[in-house]
């Protein structure tokens, strides 16, 4: 088991929340950051917004943290670009084959049988965006031509201090100090995955987490999240002649372990 780093750089939490589901009052500013402080041991970032009045509250607003599965947010802003400009849509079918598959949590890979299975872009972005599936991250991504893409679909659009650099595979086999070359496709099976970086040498394994930790790539302040989805509300802005099709695609997401309900949240 690898040791906890002191003092480690957390994920960045970022929550946009609808006033249906918290207090129709402002923010209590002081009560969320005693909160936050009282439940974070580590370096933490966290972006809050309430939909309807914009208002907002940051812990660390500027500073950049890795995203981790935040990052699903500005992927799924950056798809639905496409179908905006009409070269994708949400009925677009792709086909998984075994070697697309990422590493870890993904409700796909667990179900996945046979060699090929297909989705449509809508599928995949809900199960992206509302179980935070990697395999459905890392196909979009594809998709779209590869996080370079991504992150120009993102420029283009005005958004900043959010980069998107990689596959979620890529991530989570480098933060391990394992190559993203060296991907086994049995890895897509989390026992196996966790049973090769498990025998891996400790201090390689600590040594790649803190590379992770100070590497710019794939981070996000807070405030560039709430920028990228939902000031404006980039749903609606990337979207404006179909907007039945954005709900079509569910915003509430989760974790493995389950998220709390709220317009969107994401967080690892």
């Amino acid at each position: 088991m690898l040791t906890p780093l002191p003092m480690r750089t957390l994920p960045i939490l970022f929550l946009l929340i609808s006033a249906g589901t918290a207090t129709a009052n402002a923010l209590d500013t002081s009560l969320l950051e005693t909160q936050v402080r009282n439940i974070a041991k580590g370096n933490v970032g966290v972006g809050v917004q309430v939909v309807e009045t914009g208002e907002q509250w940051f812990l660390k607003g500027d500073e950049r943290f890795p995203m981790q599965s935040t990052y699903k947010a500005p992927i799924a802003v950056a798809v639905l670009h496409r179908v905006d400009e009409g070269t994708l849509t949400l009925d677009h079918l792709i086909a998984i084959h075994r070697a697309d598959l990422s590493v870890l949590w993904s409700p796909i890979n667990q179900k996945f049988a046979g060699e090929a299975m297909t989705f449509t872009v809508e599928d995949l972005l809900r199960r992206m965006v509302g179980e935070s599936d990697n395999t459905a991250a890392d196909v979009l991504q594809r998709t779209l031509g590869g996080p370079e893409n991504v992150q120009q679909i993102l420029d283009r659009l005005g958004i900043k201090n959010v980069r998107v650099d990689r596959l979620e595979r890529e991530i989570q086999l480098e933060m391990r100090g394992i190559a993203a070359k060296d991907f086994q496709t049995d890895w897509s099976k989390t026992e196996a995955f966790e049973k090769v970086a498990e025998q891996l040498p400790e201090p390689s394994r600590h040594l790649a987490l803190q590379h992770y930790y100070e590497d710019p790539r794939d981070t996000a302040t807070p405030k560039g999240m709430c920028e990228a989805t939902n000031e404006p509300s980039t749903f609606r802005k990337v979207h404006p002649v179909a907007p039945q099709d954005h709900d079509r695609v569910d915003h509430r997401t989760k974790t493995s372990e389950g998220g709390t309900p709220g317009w969107l949240e994401c967080r690892s």
